[in-house]
């Protein structure tokens, strides 16, 4: 829901798992938003994105989940991006032709779980996510595509796409 990077303050970065994921396709509500606009509360976009996304008929709670796709990057954590909030075509075969489509690309994603409350958790995912790359300078994101996956009320993912070794 929010990839801010923490600021000053030291964590100790997670250790992620390495998987890959065949490609799907997500549809929902996007916006285009950056780094700079999420970190300032009157400027964020990021909540009212998925506060609409929960209001929306066609979301249900037997849904495998929800997904924030992360894509269409300017450049890297400093630059603007797009964010999708929605859940997989596969539970929406039918959708309204004015919802966003994207699919996420087949790759390698370094993966960071969070439990508990949101967006707490996720918050602490994406804090993690930063943590891990400024400690391992080895592994390359890609900025292709990024994804978070809520599987429960108490249980997130974010995927990050890197490049293989």
């Amino acid at each position: 829901m929010h990839p801010a990077q923490p600021r000053n303050r030291r964590m100790i970065p997670a250790t992620p798992t390495l998987q890959t994921v065949s490609e799907f396709p997500i549809v929902g509500l996007s916006v285009r938003t950056d780094n700079a606009c999420e970190f300032n509360p009157f400027t964020a976009k990021l909540p009212a994105l998925w506060q609409e996304l929960h209001q929306q008929a066609w979301v249900k709670p037997s849904h495998a989940g929800l997904y924030g796709v992360y894509s269409d990057y300017e450049s890297d954590v400093n630059g603007a991006y797009t964010v999708t909030a929605g859940i997989a075509l596969s539970d929406h075969p039918s959708p309204e032709s004015s919802l966003a489509r994207i699919t996420v690309p087949q790759g390698s994603y370094l993966v960071f779980t969070s439990q508990g409350v949101m967006p707490q958790a996720i918050i602490h995912a994406w804090q993690s996510v930063w943590a891990y790359f400024a400690a391992n300078p080895g592994h390359r994101r890609t900025y292709r595509v990024d994804f978070e996956h809520y599987s429960g009320p108490l249980d997130c993912a974010v995927y990050i796409g890197v490049q293989d070794a």
